[in-house]
């Protein structure tokens, strides 16, 4: 069972979330992993390719 803990955002930060979630046909907390994860692969893509220069 997963666990669950309450993270503090302002306000204009929830409303494009929201909107974004909206758009995109997702919950709120999905659309917040998911953006959450973007940058992660993309640096995990850069370091690698940094990797590969050695």
């Amino acid at each position: 069972m997963p666990r669950y803990t309450t993270i503090r955002v302002s306000i204009e930060d929830k409303k494009r979330l929201e909107r974004l979630a909206k758009l995109m046909g997702w919950s709120l907390s999905e659309t917040l992993r998911r953006a959450i994860e973007v940058p992660r692969r993309s640096s995990w893509k850069s370091i690698k390719a940094t990797w590969r220069l050695f």
